[in-house]
């Protein structure tokens, strides 16, 4: 069964109502609600975003300054690491001429 001249009319005559009441309630919910208060639901959630945010922005400059306190002591750990292994070379040294001596001075108390 068609549509007649007169109810197609109707039909987008409550179509573009539709239409219209839609865009006022997106106008008026981006204006911040009506009457230019603000929803306390929706303020709500923008207060937990700002927050989140700023706890991102807090734990990535803390995450930074972490990464550069551990390059810091792997240096130093490096370093004394690298100043041990040189002492226990030098008394590695020490100890095989003080070997040496010791049984040069043996043979020759024996000789």
């Amino acid at each position: 069964m068609a549509l007649g001249s007169v109810e197609s009319a109707a039909v987008i005559v409550v179509l573009l109502g539709n239409i219209s009441a839609w865009s006022k309630m997106i106008y008026d919910a981006r204006k911040n609600g009506k009457n230019g208060k603000p929803c306390s639901f929706h303020s709500g959630i923008v207060a937990q975003i700002e927050t989140g945010e700023k706890q991102k922005t807090d734990l990535a400059q803390e995450l930074a300054s972490l990464h550069t306190e551990n390059r810091d002591d792997h240096k130093k750990l490096f370093e004394d690491i690298k100043g041990l292994s040189i002492a226990v070379a030098g008394a590695a040294s020490a100890a095989a001429t003080a070997a040496v001596a010791a049984t040069a001075s043996r043979k020759r108390g024996k000789a």
